[in-house]
């Protein structure tokens, strides 16, 4: 492939990927739940939608009264897209951190045991690893379930 080919097929890929991008950002809607947010993401304020013009954003607070506030330095806007929980998520991340605590605390507690040529089960360290890590991954699959159960609202910022 020549140079002036590759920076064609370059140039195309660079301008799916934008297109892409920018179809993917969300447009406020009158009426659509939003919050202001500082560049630490913490939420300032949340309400309805009105409008915008400029860097001005007016919005209804649950009372209905309009308020009108300035985006930049830091701030922006983003629309909610909903309540949503995350219980596979939360399921995985806790069988990792408890298969691995177990792993440790199996590892940890190891002693040789006095039937090491007649015993039921291996005798070894990588053993008592294994089943310290598959006892230990159940209780946190169960506590990281409860915890990626819990609804919580999901914000996407949006382009203005």
């Amino acid at each position: 492939m020549t140079c002036h080919a590759s920076t064609r097929v370059l140039a195309g890929l660079v301008g799916v990927l934008a297109a892409h991008t920018l179809a993917a950002q969300r447009v406020a809607a009158p009426g659509s739940h939003v919050r202001i947010v500082d560049a630490d993401r913490r939420a300032i304020t949340a309400g309805a939608f009105v409008h915008m013009s400029g860097d001005t954003v007016v919005l209804t607070d649950a009372a209905g009264r309009a308020q009108a506030l300035t985006l930049g330095g830091g701030r922006r806007l983003e629309i909610s897209l909903g309540m949503r929980r995350r219980t596979l998520h939360g399921m995985g991340v806790g069988v990792l951190v408890g298969a691995g605590i177990g792993a440790v605390v199996g590892a940890a507690s190891y002693q040789r045991s006095p039937c090491a040529p007649n015993c039921f089960a291996p005798d070894s360290r990588a053993f008592d690893m294994a089943a310290g890590a598959l006892v230990f991954s159940v209780p946190g699959m169960l506590i990281g379930a409860l915890i990626g159960s819990r609804n919580r609202e999901w914000w996407e910022p949006i382009r203005w």
